[in-house]
This record gives structure tokens, C-alpha cells and sequence, in this order.
């Protein structure tokens, strides 16, 4: 029998927190692995413990496969202009909580259950007790210049993605994402329909020479700009970490779907409904160009191995460990 994992809407997510806390019960169980892995340490000694989800889609048990859609992003920044002290933070997707809907509520939800699992984990002696990253910025940094720890009135969500040529192990639980990209970036503007699916190339920018090159860490920036809205991104959700200084709930795109910002915007754009499907001008039935790792630069939206987006199944495996250790 093939195993699947399904992937979930803003809406299920929202709807299992409000009937978690409706009905008194956890949104998930966080857990220790079973078997060899059980204390297994990882990347610079993290460990990792299993995430369970309850009442997604209705179901008792689920893995946090989770979907997004249409959210304005924020700018992603130069890499070079970073400041001191900062040169080793990895890029990441950033939102505001208010933009992301039903999805945004349902993280303020789980972050009030997350720490609260965590901290009696600790109690427990499961976990050793580390400082607690919340599911969302709650608080100014730190390290700011004004207001610093102050809370924030608009709370930020941030995810991970991972860098170009960085590729799940051959072994992976997921027989589909063994050896694929743990995460891949389209550029929504390419859009066409193949065979009646949508199907959008790999994101490029120019390097200096002018030369297009593949979305990576280093370039990102000339990407993902100011304006930029994320038409589809695929979150794994499903682990969470115990580093040396941190116990975080992982938080990995693993497809992104992103439509930069332009030069200049008018003031009503946001205020103009979605349209329904892919823009009319990338109507068309052109076929996606060779690809650099595979049979095509293009993905459909029903990739990978037939999978469709939301409300459908990825081929895969019914106990997911989703230990990150390479991100």
C-alpha cells in the first residue's frame, strides 16, 4: 500500500486550534524519537524530536505538511551589507502575522501551546531546558538600536529555506525527496499551463556579468525584493530542535512559489482581486526548458511524483523523523 502525506490548508490548521483550545486538548504532541535514533545527535550536537499534530483535516494523528498562499513577503536583504556580528544568519522568508490570514491566528494559538509543551518537557527532564524560540517574533530584537525587547504589534513569522545544490540524503524516509532539493524556488511570472497544469521554471537572477544564474543564498536578495508576494510556499512543520542554546520548532520550505516586487507599485494593487488560476498572459502551452537536475527546469503545481497542492498527498512514508541536521 503507498504511503502518503497530505498537505494542509491555513483553514485546517486554523480550524484544529481553535477546536484544540475549545476542547481543552493539544494542537500537537512533541515527542522523543523511537528506536536507534532515539538520542541521536546531530550537527553541531541538536537533537531532534518528533512533532504529531492533532485535528488536521480532522484526523487523530498528522504530520505538519502545511500550505500557504499569496502572502506579501518581506524584502530579503544584501548579504554583503549585513551588520556586524550578523554575517552567518541564514536568509529566510519573513511576514507579518496579520498578513497570513487564518494561518498567522492559527501560529498564535500554537505558539502559546508550544512553549508550554516545551517548558514541561524540560520539567520532565525529557529535554534539558534552553531558551525557548517562539513560533513568531513577538518582541523587538535585542540587538536593536531603539526599543529593544519591546513587544512588537505586529508579530513576524519567519521560515527557513534551504540553499541552492542543497539536497535530501539518499536515504530520506520520503522516498520522493531522496536526493531532491530540500528546497526549490519558482518564479511565478514564468506560469504557462502544460497539459492542462500550471507549470513555473526554477527563479534566476543575473550575476554580475549578466549571466542568469540559480536562486542561492548569495542572490536571493535580487529576487525576493520589496513587493514580493509568495503565491504557494509547502512547509515542513514536523520536528522539533534542542540545540546547545535554543529549543525551536523547525519551520522548512520546501517549495516556494514567489512573485518579486516591481521597481514601483500604485497604492490600490493589493486592493485588486487574485485572479482565479494563473494570469491570462501566461496562458499558454509552451513546454518547460531542459533542466540542470532533472527532466525539466519546471515544476508542475501537481509535482512531485503527482502530487497535487492542497488537499492532496506527496508518495512518502507513514512515520516521518525529520531530522534537518544539514540545514
Amino acid at each position: 500500500m503507498q504511503n502518503t502525506i497530505k498537505v494542509y490548508t491555513p483553514d485546517e490548521y486554523y480550524a484544529a486550534a481553535v477546536q484544540s483550545e475549545a476542547e481543552g486538548k493539544p494542537l500537537f504532541t512533541i515527542s522523543k524519537k523511537g528506536g536507534k535514533d532515539a538520542d541521536k545527535k546531530y550537527k553541531g550536537g541538536t537533537s531532534f524530536l518528533n512533532v504529531k499534530y492533532h485535528g488536521l483535516g480532522g484526523q487523530p494523528k498528522a504530520d505538519g505538511w502545511l500550505s500557504l498562499t499569496n502572502i506579501p513577503i518581506q524584502a530579503i536583504p544584501d548579504p554583503s551589507k549585513k551588520k556586524p556580528g550578523t554575517e552567518d544568519n541564514k536568509p529566510q522568508i519573513s511576514a507579518r502575522v496579520s498578513d497570513l490570514g487564518a494561518f498567522g491566528k492559527a501560529l498564535l494559538i500554537a505558539n502559546k501551546q508550544f512553549v508550554a509543551a516545551v517548558k514541561a518537557l524540560e520539567d520532565a527532564k525529557v529535554i534539558p531546558k534552553r531558551k525557548i524560540h517562539d513560533l513568531v517574533q513577538l518582541t523587538v530584537s535585542e540587538n536593536a538600536e531603539e526599543n529593544a525587547g519591546a513587544p512588537l504589534e505586529d508579530p513576524i513569522f519567519r521560515g527557513k529555506f534551504a540553499d541552492h545544490g542543497d539536497n535530501f540524503p539518499a536515504t530520506y524516509p520520503i522516498a520522493i525527496l531522496a536526493n531532491k532539493p530540500k528546497t526549490e524556488i519558482y518564479d511565478y511570472r514564468t506560469g504557462r499551463v502544460v497539459d492542462g497544469k500550471p507549470v513555473y521554471d526554477l527563479a534566476t537572477v543575473e550575476d554580475e556579468s549578466g549571466k542568469k544564474v540559480p536562486v542561492s543564498f548569495a542572490n536571493i536578495h535580487k529576487f525576493v525584493t520589496k513587493g514580493s508576494i509568495m503565491r504557494y510556499g509547502r512547509i515542513m512543520k514536523t520536528s522539533v530542535a534542542v540545540s546547545a542554546n535554543w529549543t525551536s520548532m523547525q519551520c522548512m520550505f520546501t517549495k516556494l512559489i514567489i512573485e518579486p516586487g516591481s521597481a514601483a507599485v500604485f497604492g490600490d494593487d493589493d486592493d485588486i482581486p487574485l485572479p482565479v488560476g494563473l494570469p491570462a498572459a501566461s496562458q499558454n502551452t509552451s513546454s518547460p526548458a531542459p533542466s540542470s537536475h532533472g527532466d525539466t527546469t519546471s515544476e508542475s503545481t501537481d509535482a512531485l511524483d503527482g502530487a497535487t497542492l492542497d488537499g492532496a498527498t506527496l508518495a512518502g512514508a507513514d512515520e516521518i523523523s525529520t531530522a534537518l541536521s544539514e540545514l
